[in-house]
């Protein structure tokens, strides 16, 4: 690798922070705050705290939107799923009642037809006369009567009742059980892909390695301190923070996350 040059290069820009000859500014229609490094003296030291953890949680939410934005599109998804089940719940419950209703009205429109009939004097007697003839003939057994005709009815209703209520039972059921389980497995995979987004970071999956060239001393909390000879892991494309001149990594000695400058590490080898 040859001999560490002795003098640090300068330190690539930072585009989060920018000097302002006459005061501390906000760019307007941008999001990048803005202040002096000399204005950290002094009595300026609680606002430039402030404008430094007002940037650390810019660069943890730049770090971390794609995660966030998972997280939002597996809540909608999860929203509209129970809304799925909630209507499909609905429906089941509607039709179940509608079938029942209509076995209901159905009994009672053959019990007032029934009392209808027998009410009518002139038809009970034909009835009668009906039955004789037909004893007579052999078409039906003596003992063939009112009773026997509901008998024959009354399992037909209670067939249909009992296929409605085991078809209600069987979706209510398939729902309890089916329904978590989508639940969990929708729940593991978007925790094994919010993982898979920080493996990076100890030396697994898609990362790249580098080595310090300098030794650098970090001004704000989302930059990297280190020594010249350092290691690093180097998060993917992908996840790099839109910052020019400064890189998204983490110390393989002990594991800590932040922005190193570009021109004081040497890439050593990609892993991928």
């Amino acid at each position: 690798m040859g001999d560490i040059p002795k003098t640090n290069p300068p330190v690539p820009p930072r585009n989060y922070y920018v000097e302002n000859s006459q005061k501390n500014y906000i760019r307007s229609g941008g999001d990048i705050f803005n202040f002096r490094t000399s204005d950290l003296k002094g009595t300026n030291d609680t606002v430039g705290n402030v404008w430094a953890l007002c940037n650390s949680a810019k660069f943890v939410e730049q770090s971390f939107r794609g995660a966030f934005q998972n997280f939002e599109a597996f809540a909608n998804a999860l929203i509209s799923v129970a809304n799925m089940l909630t209507s499909m719940q609905n429906a089941a419950y509607s039709t179940v009642a509608a079938l029942v209703g209509i076995a209901d009205q159905y009994k009672l429109l053959k019990s007032q037809l029934h009392s209808l009939v027998c009410s009518l004097p002139f038809l009970r007697w034909i009835r009668f006369i009906w039955q004789k003839f037909a004893q007579y003939m052999h078409m039906k057994s003596g003992t063939t009567t009112e009773e026997s005709v509901w008998n024959d009815a009354l399992p037909i209703l209670d067939r249909t009742d009992s296929d409605t209520f085991s078809s209600a039972n069987v979706i209510f059921w398939i729902f309890l059980i089916i329904g978590p389980y989508l639940i969990y497995k929708s729940l593991r995979s978007f925790s094994n892909s919010f993982e898979n987004t920080k493996k990076w970071a100890f030396g697994e999956g898609s990362h790249y390695r580098a080595e310090a060239l300098f030794d650098f001393q970090s001004q704000y909390s989302q930059e990297l301190s280190f020594q010249a000879g350092d290691c690093f892991c180097i998060a993917p494309k992908e996840q790099q923070p839109a910052i020019k001149g400064w890189i998204l990594g983490s110390a393989v000695k002990d594991g800590r996350i932040g922005l190193i400058p570009i021109n004081y590490i040497q890439l050593v080898k990609s892993s991928i």
